[in-house]
């Protein structure tokens, strides 16, 4: 994802860019029109680490704009990616309005977002449109669900697993071949001539 893209975004989007030597963002939150408040800064060290600095802010004896690091936290690149790849998470299972649309707006361009391990893929575009499918189809989700959990004969949750493998492929949904790359590989289904 380029920063041009946040930036060129016409979404609300609270992170700000900050000048500096390395690559840094801070939200403010300000209490009603004061200076007081809170900020977090989300800083790159330009290799592999990141740090969030939260910091108290304050109006100074001058007038000026105070502020005072309070806590702070820094992740490796394995933990910065799992903390995104929780966030997305969170934003796609438990965080929706009224008319249950997903609270993502901040890619401006037809794109998808990669989270190295956890390959979490969103496609932005077509996310409304899938949460309506979704809902029209709840009960066979949850048959499909309840299938998984309770089939015991294994030639059944193969020919299942074979006939999902080959419509992900179809597909084209990424997503849903890395998916059913994963299930076939967990149900050792994977020929041994195969494997590396």
């Amino acid at each position: 994802m380029e920063l041009s893209n946040f930036e060129n975004s016409n979404a609300s989007f609270p992170f700000k860019k900050k000048k500096g030597k390395y690559l840094s963002f801070r939200q403010t939150i300000k209490r009603n029109g004061s200076k007081d408040g809170t900020a977090l800064d989300v800083l790159s060290n330009g290799y592999d680490h990141v740090t969030l600095n939260f910091r108290a802010l304050y109006l100074t004896p001058s007038g000026k704009q105070g502020d005072k690091k309070y806590a702070s936290w820094t992740l490796d690149s394995q933990a910065a990616v799992q903390l995104a790849s929780v966030l997305f998470y969170m934003a796609d299972n438990a965080m929706r309005d009224s008319a249950e649309s997903p609270y993502k707006s901040i890619v401006a361009h037809k794109e998808k977002a990669y989270h190295g391990q956890n390959f979490l893929c969103e496609d932005f575009d077509t996310a409304v449109e899938r949460i309506d499918r979704r809902k029209s189809r709840s009960y066979l989700l949850g048959v499909m669900h309840r299938f998984v959990e309770c089939c015991t004969e294994p030639q059944l949750v193969e020919l299942m697993a074979v006939n999902l493998a080959t419509w992900a492929e179809q597909s084209n949904d990424e997503f849903a071949m890395q998916q059913s790359e994963k299930m076939i590989a967990q149900l050792g289904m994977i020929p041994d001539n195969l494997k590396n």
